[in-house]
């Protein structure tokens, strides 16, 4: 299903310094995934979600630029497709998303 934005609170793992008794400390993290101007500096054009009993995964859709308009200059701008994967059992409480309507 195409969305205009999701969010959750996810177990997200951290390296810890070699001094460390414990190689990874985890934090409980928003993940936010919208629409537009992402933190990548890209403009997200198309988001998809798709999950079953195990994973949840967000697919993202991009281009580079500031603005659409900025974007759109380039006749052929480049894409890039990324996929995020999240095992369900990571994920705490619910996963909002808001859909976009035809």
């Amino acid at each position: 299903m195409d969305i205009t934005s999701v969010h959750f609170i996810c177990a997200v793992p951290h390296k810890q310094n070699e001094n460390s008794r414990e190689p990874y400390r985890v934090t409980h993290e928003l993940c936010e995934f919208k629409l537009g101007l992402g933190p990548c500096g890209r403009i997200v054009t198309k988001l998809t979600i798709t999950q079953d009993s195990h994973l949840m995964a967000i697919t993202q859709v991009s281009i580079p630029g500031k603005t659409f308009e900025e974007a759109l200059k380039t006749m052929d701008p480049p894409l890039e497709i990324k996929v995020f994967t999240y095992k369900q059992t990571d994920i705490l409480g619910r996963t909002n998303a808001t859909l976009l309507l035809p």
